[in-house]
């Protein structure tokens, strides 16, 4: 497996039963972290940027430049960015249910299902009516996850083909070649197992568990 697989252990304890201000401040700090990992999965030498010294903003702008994320996740990435920014000019503000929505609705549709299928899984936990900056903060949390996820999809994808896109392509060839001889060609698993190269990423992969409630054929925003 290459990447760094969400944590979901982890993930869970930084953001259940955490205001609604600090689910948006550690999601962010999530979506940094994988953001980064997608762009060193692309880059040969990403120590050349020095990715760290970098803002967000400019993280974003560089995916979306190297044509590695959805444009839509890069509305929502950058609506998260400024959920997180307003913060900075208030610091007794907090996001309204509206933000939150519109970050829900900015995001891939893949993500946004996978955001409902979250909540629908967590929907016994969730906290009494009254304890509206508890349910919000769940809904903001189950979204940047959904987010996360997709995000380390990319950057596995991405990682195995920068490291077997020429022995994956040197397979179409042959195919190609085979078909026009009236041959049959030998499986793609075949010709890996032969090679030694592993099977591609899943969506399952992103991810440190097996009780996230997604299949592993749905299919990824970037596909979209």
């Amino acid at each position: 497996m290459v990447g760094v697989p969400v944590d979901l252990n982890l993930y869970l304890s930084h953001t259940r039963g955490r205001s609604l201000v600090e689910v948006l401040l550690r999601g962010h700090l999530w979506v940094e972290k994988h953001l980064i990992a997608l762009l060193e999965s692309e880059l040969r030498r990403p120590e050349k940027l020095d990715l760290d010294r970098m803002t967000f903003s400019q993280k974003v702008k560089l995916a979306d430049a190297l044509g590695m994320l959805h444009p839509d996740e890069v509305g929502a990435i950058r609506m998260l960015n400024g959920m997180r920014n307003k913060l900075a000019h208030n610091l007794a503000g907090s996001p309204s249910s509206e933000d939150v929505a519109r970050l829900r609705e900015a995001m891939p549709k893949s993500q946004r299902s996978l955001t409902e299928k979250l909540l629908a899984v967590q929907q016994g936990d969730q906290p009494e009516a009254d304890e509206e900056d508890q349910k919000l903060a769940w809904e903001l949390a189950a979204a940047v996850l959904a987010l996360l996820t997709e995000l380390e999809q990319h950057s596995q994808r991405h990682a195995y083909w920068r490291e077997h896109r020429d022995a994956m392509e040197g397979y179409r060839t042959m195919v190609a070649i085979m078909k026009q001889l009236g041959a049959t060609p030998e499986t793609e698993e075949d010709y890996r197992a032969a090679l030694g190269i592993p099977a591609p990423p899943t969506g399952r992969d992103a991810i440190l568990t097996d009780t996230w409630p997604v299949e592993d054929d749905e299919p990824s925003a970037q596909g979209e």
